[in-house]
């Protein structure tokens, strides 16, 4: 059953308020941060070391799963960040955590937990939490829970198209094909047993300038939002670190960490994602709710 034509308009303009599940927009900084984290696959594919070629793991790596998308594979993957701002002033803090399921190339499930930490209540952090479910790749999705019903004054399921640059689709494929198909360097580190799984250890570093120009060109929107993008030297460099299957060839773990500026106005941050259960069969279909509201 849907229930259509349920709105919720903006007392400044009456326009239709489309579910908007990341309230902290006044957090600059810390978004710029995060942008730049979540970019981290500017880097890669050139270079060795070791006792093995990288540039040539990579290669098979995104094979693999270039092979495992066309057919249609499930998986499933748990991200978490922390990022920092730290000034003479105050510091600032948020945490986010992603979990769910993907069944390739489009349908997509999880659950999202984000908290920011403030000097004012260091106790009582801002808590965004939000079930996020889509079948066409994120050019639609449903979005439910606590904060989706603060927001729009609507209890269960919303049906929405998000605004450009604001997707909350979690690319699995793009993610990977900027890691294995874009210039860069990267570093053979041997070999590591991740829950269970040989895998190949691999390092690439990027600067964090290189990584914003990147998000500048996919989504232009940013300059607009965050002038800081376009202006700000960024002299920090983000590390990456991945580890893919030896015998699958399928990446199972990835970690970034960043740092940038210096004296009285320093951020940091750190990204994990953990990816599982390739080959096997999905637990239950991932399909659009029975029952929705259309955000407009």
């Amino acid at each position: 059953m849907r229930r259509r034509g349920v709105r919720k308009r903006s007392r400044e303009d009456g326009k239709v308020a489309e579910p908007s599940p990341a309230p902290f927009r006044g957090m600059a900084w810390l978004a710029l941060l995060a942008a730049a984290l979540l970019a981290f696959s500017v880097v890669t594919a050139a270079g060795c070391g070791g006792e093995a070629d990288a540039a040539e793991w990579l290669r098979m790596c995104g094979q693999a799963v270039s092979d495992y998308a066309a057919a249609g594979g499930y998986l499933r993957f748990q991200q978490e960040s922390r990022n920092a701002l730290r000034t003479a002033q105050a510091s600032l803090e948020s945490w986010m955590r992603v979990e769910g399921e993907i069944i390739l190339p489009e349908r997509e499930k999880y659950e999202y937990r984000e908290e920011l930490t403030s000097p004012s209540q260091p106790e009582k952090p801002a808590v965004s939490a939000f079930s996020y479910l889509t079948v066409d790749g994120g050019k639609t999705a449903y979005v439910a829970g606590e904060t989706i019903s603060a927001q729009l004054g609507l209890t269960g399921w919303v049906h929405y198209t998000p605004p450009q640059g604001q997707s909350r689709f979690f690319d699995y494929l793009k993610i990977v094909e900027r890691i294995t198909g874009m210039g860069g360097s990267a570093e053979w580190l041997g070999y590591e047993e991740i829950r269970g799984v040989r895998c190949g250890y691999l390092s690439l570093r990027v600067s964090g300038r290189e990584i914003m120009d990147l998000r500048l060109q996919e989504d232009p929107t940013l300059a607009e939002k965050y002038p800081e993008l376009a202006e700000q030297e960024f002299t920090g460099e983000i590390l990456v670190r991945l580890w893919i299957a030896a015998e699958s060839r399928l990446p199972v773990r990835v970690v970034m960490e960043s740092s940038a500026g210096e004296g009285e106005e320093v951020t940091s941050g750190r990204v994990e994602i953990l990816f599982s259960g390739y080959h096997e069969e999905p637990p239950s279909p991932i399909e659009a709710p029975g029952a929705f509201i259309e955000a407009g």
